[in-house]
């Protein structure tokens, strides 16, 4: 038996205890495992003899020793309002400090600043967004150096990794992120590197490229994705325990950045009217693809044979199976598809790449379609096989739905860059930026976000193999080609700031 860290945990929080005596718990990372102390006592409490954690390099560990777990725990408790206070102090005084927007003046020296505490990602959207503007960024001729709290998939750039020591603060949720800062301003004081320009990743409670750019007196070019405390609240993630000082810090880094890039329209009017950031130093800026990585050349063969897709007509789907991507909108569509068109099972297949929070729910509404082969999960795949899997496919899917509040869809699906590059024939939602990008029956066949009949439609009109169709594919390609590049991507940031 195995439980995901997301599913022990809410054991924990709901304080039910653990079911089974012995079993698995699958985590990113067993070097940087959060909570460690709590899961440890609750196996106790629950008397349980036999819990491992295993993670995705297939390390393996039990928890700790009753005694150990407790220390930890206890240990966190006493020293987290030090450290909150500490950082508090830090953060204020860089409120207080002089608000001046320096000028980027083509910067050859760039320090890249990736904080996340997010550990051994193999693939995914901010994968290939950070190793697509590290090797653009080179290709303009940047001299680089990264700072990293892990490595990155993709990146052949050598990088510095920075201490996080989860043994210490994290059995209290976002202490970590928080103690980052303090990592990178140590290594602020040994490196030799004199940067001309900070580009920060931003990331929870992290203030540190704010610091760095008033310590060196340079620009500080922040990369925004969007409101942590709005992704916590609408995307089912874990309550927040130090919003408002995730507020603060937010406010603060929007306020001294000299210029912030973000991936939407509907991102920048979000910091204009609810930040209040001055228009004038944001930049709109689509995500892109390398195109020397995603191309029509690959051949999917190989993944064709190996799946027994052969004599298939091919819909593919490659995401986080979470709730903006459209998932599960798909899989209604699916069994809707084959319900109104029976005939289609012998020689149409659906393979949706990737794995998230709706894999399960996914897997059960197409349990029988699976069973028959004309629906295959493979799951999670290394970012580098994701061209070949693209490759495979002779039609790719982009299905995502607005958001459950009514706000607006603020994303740039790396995705949609990645199937333009292949030339593959495309059916999207219409939803927000990728209406924007894609013109119906010229790059791609677009539906109303969240319309199922009109997908279906689409779905039954794209599984003939038609001319026209690949057409749509080469025009698709052409335009990313022309301005969706990760190089394309980098130049206009600094041909903005510049």
């Amino acid at each position: 038996m195995y439980y995901s860290q997301k599913e022990a945990l809410d054991f924990v929080w709901k304080r039910k205890r653990f079911p089974a005596k012995s079993f698995t718990i699958h985590v990113d990372d067993i070097h940087h495992q959060p909570f460690i102390g709590v899961l440890s006592c609750w196996a106790w409490l629950s008397k349980c003899n036999n819990i491992q954690l295993l993670d995705r390099n297939h390390h393996q560990t039990p928890l700790l020793p009753f005694r150990k777990a407790v220390f930890s725990l206890i240990r966190d408790l006493i020293s987290w309002p030090f450290v909150f206070r500490y950082h508090s102090q830090i953060i204020r005084h860089l409120e207080n400090s002089r608000n001046s927007i320096l000028p980027l003046q083509k910067p050859n020296q760039v320090l890249y600043l990736r904080t996340d505490q997010w550990f051994n990602l193999k693939s995914g959207g901010s994968v290939g967004h950070t190793s697509g503007v590290i090797r653009a960024l080179q290709q303009c001729g940047k001299s680089l150096q990264i700072w990293s709290s892990d490595r990155l998939t993709g990146v052949q750039t050598p990088i510095q990794i920075l201490e996080s020591n989860f043994q210490r603060g994290g059995n209290i949720p976002e202490l970590m992120d928080l103690k980052f800062n303090q990592s990178v301003l140590n290594q602020s004081q040994t490196t030799s590197f004199l940067p001309q320009c900070i580009y920060q990743r931003y990331s929870m409670l992290n203030y540190s490229g704010v610091a760095l750019k008033e310590k060196w007196n340079i620009p500080l070019i922040l990369e925004y994705n969007g409101s942590f405390v709005w992704i916590g609240k609408n995307w089912g993630g874990a309550k927040m325990i130090h919003k408002k000082l995730i507020e603060r810090v937010e406010n603060l880094v929007f306020n001294k950045a000299d210029l912030i890039v973000v991936v939407s329209e509907v991102s920048k009017s979000d910091l204009i009217q609810v930040h209040g950031v001055d228009p004038n130093k944001i930049l709109v800026n689509p995500n892109g693809v390398d195109p020397e990585l995603y191309h029509p050349n690959i051949s999917g063969e190989s993944i064709r044979k190996k799946l027994q897709l052969q004599e298939k007509r091919v819909f593919g789907f490659i995401g986080t199976f979470s709730q903006w991507h459209g998932v599960t909108f798909l899989a209604d569509a699916i069994l809707d598809f084959f319900q109104k068109y029976p005939d289609k099972k012998d020689f149409v297949s659906f393979l949706l790449i990737g794995k998230g929070p709706e894999f399960s729910t996914v897997e059960s509404k197409l349990k029988n379609l699976i069973q028959s082969g004309q629906v295959i999960l493979p799951g999670q795949i290394p970012q580098e096989e994701g061209p070949e899997y693209l490759a495979a496919c002779d039609v790719l899917l982009s299905p995502h739905v607005p958001n459950p509040d009514g706000t607006k869809f603020f994303g740039s699906p790396t995705k949609l860059f990645e199937y333009m590059a292949m030339g593959k024939p495309i059916i999207a939602s219409s939803l927000e930026q990728i209406g924007e990008i894609l013109e119906d029956g010229v790059s791609a066949k677009l539906h109303e976000p969240g319309n199922q009949q009109q997908c279906v439609d689409l779905l039954f009109e794209l599984s003939e193999n038609k001319t026209e169709w690949l057409e749509m594919g080469k025009t698709a390609r052409q335009i990313c080609l022309e301005k969706y590049t990760w190089y394309r991507h980098v130049e206009r940031i600094f041909n903005h700031s510049c």
